[in-house]
């Protein structure tokens, strides 16, 4: 169990006002010191450095966006992760198979097992779950906070159903290990991970600790074809009749004509083209 703890907090996240000192007190029940900060206290990468620098675990209570805006100081400085699931799609946590109650999440870092994951990197940025292009992106710069808090995970799939109506795609070229693609998409998905978007699953057999990258290429088709196989995008099980490209690969190079923006664990990070990788067993987290 760890003795010193850099307990990160974001209070805007999901529906906002998490239960922080209630938290900060579970953590500290069994004798480890800990000191609480408000991600909007931590405004620069020297503000997190020195806040990781005193301590040999840090719990991250927010969502995905607030893990990832805080990987690469805590890769800096080889600390273990503990999360507190508190957004909105927690597709970490779920990965992980956290609990999703920030209480027994707490219990769970209390309770010191740990695991080594992946971690992907684009164009040098890290991410946990996926790298996007396409539809991840637009949904992501039409959610705004309020919605997230109001609807949850169906404010994803919202915007989703409206927006794959949508025009013809973007035309991409990707190459990786024995993967190569050319032709109009309307999604790429980069996984490191299992799950992204809010609860999908880029495929049934992704692990975050294969040493792999997950590549899920959604192409153009009828909003009746997506229809039909909208639960697969749920389950990760795809029909062979499936609107969908997969691939696996430890290294992956995405162009796109024109230049698109790159989510990255649903945060708009980069553009393309992209170079993709994945650093294995990378970090540890603690994990049930």
């Amino acid at each position: 169990m760890p003795h010193r703890i850099a307990f990160i907090v974001n209070p805007r996240a999901g529906a906002g006002n998490p239960p922080i000192e209630p938290l900060a007190r579970l953590l500290a029940n069994e004798g480890a010191a800990v000191t609480t900060y408000r991600t909007d206290a931590l405004r620069t990468t020297a503000d997190i450095d020195q806040a990781l620098g005193r301590a040999d675990a840090a719990v991250i209570g927010g969502g995905d966006g607030t893990v990832n805006s805080m990987i690469a100081s805590i890769l800096r400085h080889a600390v273990p992760l503990g999360i507190i699931p508190l957004g909105t799609a927690n597709d970490l946590a779920r990965t992980l198979d956290i609990p999703s109650d920030p209480l027994e999440a707490g219990r769970v870092v209390l309770a010191g097992r740990t695991r080594r994951i992946d971690v992907g990197q684009a164009n040098g940025l890290h991410f946990m779950n996926a790298a996007g292009v396409g539809l991840s992106v637009a949904i992501g710069e039409r959610l705004s906070q309020a919605e997230k808090a109001r609807l949850g995970v169906l404010a994803y799939a919202r915007h989703l159903w409206r927006l794959l109506g949508r025009g013809e795609g973007l035309r991409a070229e990707i190459d990786g290990d024995g993967l190569r693609l050319r032709g109009r998409v309307v999604q790429v998905t980069v996984a490191n991970g299992r799950h992204y978007g809010g609860g999908m699953t880029v495929h049934d057999g992704a692990q975050i600790d294969d040493a792999t990258l997950t590549v899920l290429v959604v192409r153009p088709q009828s909003l009746l074809t997506y229809a039909r196989h909208i639960l697969a995008f749920r389950s990760g099980r795809f029909r062979p009749d499936a609107p969908v490209a997969l691939g696996r690969t430890t290294r992956l190079a995405l162009r796109t004509r024109p230049a698109q923006s790159v989510a990255l664990d649903g945060e708009i990070r980069t553009t393309t083209p992209v170079e993709l990788r994945v650093l294995p067993q990378a970090l540890t987290v603690h994990v049930p």
